[in-house]
C-alpha cells in the first residue's frame, strides 16, 4: 500500500475511495474575517473511531479491496510497468507491459537486463532501447524511478511506446526539409548541409536554376500542368547530378544544384547538361511545352561566407544571365552584384509608380505605304523615376513580369490609350487604329476581357479601332481556351496582331488557329536587307505568307528611305519606324493628326 500511495503521488492521482460502510464528514459552519473555521473537536472523534475500525475490526477487507485497487490503478497506466528489486530481478509487471512482450512474441523476463544490456548500469533516468523480434521492432522509452519500501530497495520502471511518435517526428521532420512536389530537399535543408560544410571548410559551389515562363504555363495549362512540368523537371536534372550532389527545389519556379570538393570544378559541365535536358519539349495533357531556363553559380570560399550568401549571389547572377538571353548561364562577379542591386531598387520602386504617377505613356504612328498617311499608332509605356530618372522599357517591363505587377499596369495603359483615342475624336478627326502591347501574364489573367470591356464602356473607343498586340514567343503556348477567349475578343471588334513575327517557334497551324488582322515583321529582318539576297527572300516569303492568310503585314524598325522603297516595292501593307516617327508625345502626335486632317 505504501507502493501504491508513492506511485500515485508521482503520477500526481488523488483517489477518494473509502468503503461504503466508512462514514465520516467535516462541516463548515461559520465565517470568520472571511474564512471558513473547522469544528476541529468532533472531526478529530470521527478520525479517531475510523483507524480504531480499521485497525481492530476492518483491516483484512480495507488491505484487500486496497490491493484490488492497486492493481487496478497499475494496470490502467498508459506505461508498461515493472518492478524490480536491487538486483533487477522481476517482482511485478502490469499489462501494459506484457502487451509489448507478446507485440515482440517474447516471454516476461526474470531479469530486466534480459531485455536490453543496456539496462545493465542504468542509473535513475530515461534511455530509449530498441526490442525486437523477427518481424517487429519497437522503440521504447525507458524511465527509471527508486523507491525505498520498508527498508528494502524497489526501482520502478516505466516502459513507453514511442515507435509512432518518431516515425511521425521522421515524417515532419522530412516534411520540413523536403519539398511536397518534387520531393526534394527544400531550401531549410540545403542551408544546414552547406553551414555544416562551411564549418568543415568544404569548397561548394552553387547553381541556381530558375525556370522562364513557369507563370504562364501556369496561366495557359492550370496549376495541375504547371506541377506536371516541375516534376517532370526535377526528374531531368536528377540525371546531370551524382550521388553526392544535392539538388533542391528552393522556390516556385527555382531550383538548386550543390556541389562539393574536387567535383565544384565540373559546375559549368554541370549546367550545360542542364539546358540540355530543358532543349528536349515536355509532354503535359497532351501539349508541347517549352520552357527555358537562367541560371548562376557561386562559390564558397571565393564568393561567400554562408549558405544564406551562396544562394543570394547565385540568384545575383541568373538575374545577369537572364539579360544575356535564353539558356544562358552567368558566374557570379562584383559587377553582377552592382547591377542586381539597381534591379531590386527597380522592383521596390515599381510598386509604387503607378500610385506615384510616375508611369506615361508615348506613341508611335504607323504609316500606310499606299496612302503614305498615318492609319494607327502604338501606346508604349514609359517610366520616369525620381530616384532612378528616365528606365528603359527593356528594362522595367521585364521586372513587371516577374512581380506580376503587370496587370495592374497593364490595364492602366489600356485604359490611358483608350482615353487618348477619344480625346482625339473629340477634336473631329478621323478614326485612327489604337495598338497596345498585351502581356501574356495580363491576357491569361482570368478577368481580362471583363476588365477590357469595363475600359471600353468607360472610356468610349470604338473597339472596331482597338488593336491588342500580342507576341509571337506567347501565343505558341495558347490551349483551346485561349484560342476562345481571341475569338470572343473577335467577337467584339477588336483586332488581333502577332508582334515580332520571325522571332519565336510559331507554326501554320498556330498562325490559322489565331484569330489575326495584323502580322507585324521583327524589326531584326532589316539589318542588311538590301543587297543580300536570301534576307530579302526571308522577308519577301513572309510578306507573302501574312497575305495568303488575308493579313495585313506591317515592318517594324523602318529608318530608310531605301527600305521603304523595297518594302512598298514587295507589297508591304504598312510600315513603322523612326523614318516617319519616334516614340512621341500625345501631343505631338495631335498636331500629325490635325496637319494629315486638314490637309
Amino acid at each position: 500500500m505504501e507502493l501504491l500511495a508513492r506511485m500515485i503521488n508521482n503520477q500526481n492521482i488523488f483517489i477518494h475511495a473509502w468503503p461504503d460502510y466508512v462514514q465520516t464528514s467535516i462541516s463548515f459552519t461559520s465565517l470568520v474575517n472571511g474564512l471558513f473555521v473547522v469544528q476541529i473537536i468532533p472531526a478529530l472523534l470521527v478520525i479517531c473511531a475510523m483507524f480504531y475500525l480499521l485497525k481492530y475490526h476492518l483491516c483484512p477487507k480495507v488491505i484487500h479491496e486496497l490491493d484490488e485497487l492497486q492493481c487496478e490503478v497499475i494496470n490502467s497506466f498508459e506505461y508498461g510497468l515493472i518492478i524490480t528489486d536491487d538486483h533487477e530481478q522481476v517482482i511485478h509487471t502490469n499489462d501494459v507491459f506484457n502487451h509489448i512482450l507478446q507485440q515482440l512474441g517474447r516471454e516476461a523476463p526474470e531479469d530486466l537486463t534480459e531485455l536490453d544490456p543496456n539496462l545493465v548500469d542504468f542509473e535513475c533516468s530515461t534511455i530509449d532501447i530498441q526490442l525486437k523480434s523477427a518481424t517487429k521492432e519497437m522503440l521504447i522509452r525507458v524511465t527509471k524511478q527508486k523507491a525505498v519500501i520498508n527498508h528494502q530497495i524497489r526501482h520502478i520502471w516505466l516502459f513507453l511506446d514511442i515507435t509512432k511518435n518518431k516515425q511521425l517526428e521522421s515524417e515532419l521532420r522530412h516534411m520540413a526539409f523536403h519539398d511536397q512536389l518534387t520531393k526534394l530537399p527544400n531550401r531549410h535543408y540545403i542551408d544546414e548541409k552547406i553551414n555544416e560544410s562551411i564549418r568543415l571548410n568544404r569548397k561548394i559551389s552553387c547553381l541556381l536554376l530558375d525556370i522562364d515562363r513557369l507563370k504562364f504555363t501556369n496561366d495557359s495549362f492550370g496549376h495541375l500542368a504547371g506541377d506536371q512540368l516541375l516534376i517532370q523537371l526535377s526528374n531531368r536534372f536528377r540525371k546531370v547530378i551524382s550521388d553526392d550532389d544535392i539538388l533542391a527545389r528552393i522556390g516556385g519556379d527555382e531550383f538548386v544544384i550543390i556541389i562539393f570538393d574536387e567535383r565544384v570544378q565540373e559546375i559549368e559541365a554541370i549546367a550545360d547538361a542542364c539546358i540540355s535536358q530543358v532543349k528536349t519539349p515536355f509532354i503535359i495533357a497532351n501539349q508541347r511545352i517549352r520552357v527555358t531556363l537562367s541560371g548562376g553559380i557561386s562559390c564558397y570560399p571565393d564568393d561567400v561566407t554562408s549558405a544564406d550568401e551562396l544562394i543570394r549571389i547565385a540568384d545575383f547572377a541568373t538575374y545577369d544571365a537572364k539579360k544575356a538571353g535564353k539558356n544562358q548561364i552567368s558566374f557570379f562577379n562584383a559587377t553582377i552584384e552592382k547591377e542586381v542591386r539597381r534591379r531590386l531598387l527597380m522592383e521596390e520602386l515599381l510598386h509604387t509608380a503607378l500610385e506615384a504617377d510616375e508611369f506615361y505613356l508615348v506613341y508611335q504612328t504607323k504609316v500606310d505605304l499606299v496612302t503614305e498617311k498615318i492609319k494607327g499608332t502604338e501606346a508604349l509605356l514609359r517610366w520616369k523615376s525620381p530616384e532612378l530618372g528616365q528606365i528603359s522599357p527593356g528594362e522595367f517591363i521585364t521586372v513587371l513580369e516577374e512581380s506580376g505587377l503587370i496587370i495592374e499596369v497593364g490595364d492602366w495603359v489600356l485604359k490611358q490609350a483608350c482615353i487618348q483615342w477619344s480625346a482625339w475624336q473629340r477634336l473631329g478627326m478621323s478614326p485612327i487604329l489604337m495598338a497596345v502591347n498585351i502581356s501574356p501574364i495580363q491576357f491569361t489573367n482570368d478577368s481580362f476581357i471583363d476588365d477590357l470591356k469595363l475600359i471600353i464602356a468607360e472610356t468610349g473607343i470604338d473597339p472596331n479601332y482597338l488593336e491588342l498586340e500580342i507576341t509571337e514567343s506567347s501565343a505558341i503556348a495558347y490551349t483551346d481556351e485561349t484560342i476562345e477567349k481571341l475569338n470572343a475578343l473577335k467577337n467584339m471588334g477588336i483586332k488581333m496582331a502577332l508582334d515580332d513575327f520571325g522571332t519565336g517557334y510559331s507554326s501554320f497551324k498556330h498562325l490559322n488557329e489565331l484569330p489575326l488582322e495584323m502580322l507585324k515583321i521583327d524589326r531584326s529582318f532589316l539589318k542588311n536587307l538590301l543587297g543580300n539576297q536570301a534576307q530579302e527572300a526571308i522577308v519577301r516569303s513572309m510578306i507573302q505568307l501574312g497575305h495568303n492568310m488575308n493579313l495585313r503585314v506591317l515592318m517594324e524598325g523602318v529608318e530608310e528611305q531605301a527600305q521603304v522603297d523595297w518594302l512598298r516595292g514587295e507589297g508591304c501593307d504598312w510600315v513603322q519606324g523612326f523614318l516617319f516617327s519616334k516614340p512621341e508625345k500625345p501631343e505631338i502626335v495631335t498636331k500629325k493628326l490635325i496637319g494629315q486632317f486638314a490637309g
